[in-house]
């Protein structure tokens, strides 16, 4: 019995392990190709502050047909809104796509990357399910500050010679970075103004030392050192130029001889007191003459000039002829310290 029990055993084992060996060889049961997979995306998913000029990539596990990998099989959608257009370029190289949108991206959104299961592998196996993943973008950087107004105005004309400058920006600053290195006033030859800079929120002022010189043209210029509160400088340096006021005239307040003086004493000097101060190169004896009214005979002197008293002295070289009228006379060509000569 138990002999009869092993043979039948043995039959049996016989039998079932020739069932799987029969057929005549055919490939019914071959496996199909494996679905190709998303193994990594660029920004990740759920990623934020995402620069708005981000492409987009996803990496493949396995070489994927190139032109299943389009606009319509790889698409970037805001919240609420359409797909962007974009183009897609698929890296052989490196088994992956990339979505580059063809302008920036909005801030502050929320997008969805999305790829369809039109991608195939080169083997023709197409994504099993579409791969979808988020992200948002960074919000909005601060404005850039400009410079909203100054004064004097760009092109201005007649400003007095003791002006000061200012310089109202669209956005609160930080008065640390508005100075003399970043506020600056130059004169003819690109020479530097000196001059102490006040601040405010939006208004800044440059208060030159000194007066500044008649009928000049100037040049204000603040560069992009200058920062807003926020940290955002100035897109570019701004400059203006303007023009101060010709320089007044200068009278002859006083002389002495008076006009018209009689028995003045022969061997007095003579002297012009003048309204502003005088440049002294300017009063010679082409300038400051004295010659006898009838027959015009100049009399030859010496010219000096008083800073203090802005006046000049016409010394004559003799003494005077006894009862003469003389003229003297003081000439445009005398002009005060405020012209160049």
């Amino acid at each position: 019995m138990r002999f009869r029990s092993v043979g039948w055993l043995v039959a049996a084992v016989s039998v079932v392990a020739g069932c799987g060996c029969g057929g005549s060889g055919s490939n019914n049961n071959q496996l199909p190709p494996t679905p190709p997979a998303v193994t990594s995306v660029s920004p990740g998913n759920a990623a934020t502050l995402v620069a708005v000029n981000s492409a987009v990539t996803a990496t493949f596990n396995e070489s994927m047909n190139a032109t299943t990998l389009t606009t319509a099989t790889f698409t970037l959608t805001p919240q609420g809104g359409a797909a962007i257009t974009a183009s897609v370029i698929y890296n052989s190289a490196n088994m992956t796509a990339t979505l580059t949108p063809t302008s920036p991206l909005a801030y502050s959104t929320n997008y969805t990357a999305t790829i369809t299961t039109g991608v195939q592998a080169s083997n023709g196996a197409a994504l099993a399910q579409s791969n979808t993943w988020t992200f948002t973008t960074a919000a909005a950087p601060p404005p850039a500050p400009t410079v909203a107004s100054v004064a004097p105005a760009s092109g201005a004309t007649g400003v007095s010679i003791g002006a000061t400058l200012t310089a109202t920006f669209s956005v609160a600053m930080n008065p640390s970075t508005v100075t003399n290195s970043t506020f600056t006033l130059t004169g003819p030859g690109n020479t530097a103004v000196q001059g102490n800079i006040t601040s405010g929120t939006t208004t800044f002022a440059f208060i030159p030392a000194g007066n500044l010189g008649y009928n000049t043209q100037y040049t204000a210029t603040i560069t992009t050192g200058a920062q807003s509160a926020a940290g955002v400088a100035l897109a570019q340096n701004y400059s203006w130029t303007f023009t101060t006021v010709a320089a007044p005239a200068p009278t002859v307040a006083t002389t002495v001889p008076a006009s018209g003086a009689t028995n003045v004493n022969v061997s007095n000097a003579l002297t012009a007191t003048f309204s502003l101060p005088m440049n002294s190169n300017t009063l010679t004896a082409s300038t400051f003459t004295l010659a006898t009214t009838s027959g015009n005979t100049p009399v030859p002197g010496t010219i000096t000039y008083n800073s203090g008293t802005s006046s000049a002295t016409l010394t004559p070289s003799a003494a005077l002829a006894h009862n003469t009228s003389y003229t003297a006379t003081i000439t445009t060509g005398a002009q005060s310290s405020a012209v160049s000569v």
